[in-house]
This record gives C-alpha cells, sequence and structure tokens, in this order.
C-alpha cells in the first residue's frame, strides 16, 4: 500500500505542478546531517595514496 500511496501523491504532484514535499505540508529541514562509519577490517586495505585524508 505504501508504494500505490507514493504513487499517488506523485500524480498529484506532477498535476499540480508542485513537489511531494511541498503538499505534505512543505520543507522541514534545510539539511540534514548524516554519519558513515566505515573501514576495513584489513590494514593492507587502506589505499596509500589516500594519506592524511583517513
Amino acid at each position: 500500500i505504501g508504494a500505490l500511496e507514493m504513487a499517488c501523491w506523485d500524480i498529484v504532484g506532477k498535476a499540480t505542478g508542485r513537489p511531494v514535499y511541498d503538499l505534505l505540508g512543505g520543507r522541514v529541514h534545510e539539511g540534514l546531517r548524516s554519519y558513515t562509519y566505515l573501514y576495513p577490517t584489513d590494514g593492507d586495505a587502506y589505499d596509500p595514496l589516500a594519506g592524511p585524508n583517513l
């Protein structure tokens, strides 16, 4: 049902020329912070050209 509801919002947005977030009440945040934490388990897997960026 979620995909069908999203498709309906998309149809209404295209018909009115407005983005879906605007139809749902407008933008809430100017930006969102994100965080990632990925590293190889093998120390040799680091790229030697990455240098101080690790």
